[in-house]
């Protein structure tokens, strides 16, 4: 998974990563979002790979999330449906998610039911999603 690299796995994602490798970009976000985030988020999309074909954000350890965070994190979850590359997140604490449904990211670039507690669930949310995708395009 892209972000692998840059990244040493998580225990929890081992089994997701052999299923997904090279097609699926995971992104461990850790602290607030605000200013200054937007830039590196930003390329960090950019750098993706052209045969990703999802993106799991890890949001476990972001408290909190203001409108600069807000709008960088808008504006690629809106290219990246552009791409029809469907997006899991995981670990949405209260104040950022309700950030999210106040400017419709969910339930308009996320919808709600790829907002998981964990990544065992996101596993089998992405399947269906990529599943979804896939057949969309038969």
């Amino acid at each position: 998974m892209g972000d692998t690299q840059l990244e040493s796995l998580w225990g929890d994602i081992e089994t997701l990563y052999n299923d997904y490798k090279n097609t699926v970009y995971i992104k461990h976000l850790y602290g607030p979002l605000f200013f200054g985030f937007a830039s590196e988020f930003q390329s960090m999309v950019d750098r993706c790979d052209a045969h990703i074909k999802a993106l799991i954000l890890r949001m476990d350890r972001v408290p909190y999330i203001d409108q600069s965070g807000l709008y960088a994190l808008e504006n690629v979850l809106f290219d990246l449906k552009k791409k029809n590359a469907p997006v899991v997140i995981v670990g949405l604490d209260e104040q950022p998610k309700d950030m999210l449904l106040a400017i419709g990211i969910i339930p308009n670039l996320v919808g709600e039911d790829a907002i998981c507690s964990d990544i065992e669930t996101a596993s089998k949310v992405l399947k269906n999603l990529l599943s979804d995708y896939k057949n969309q395009e038969k």
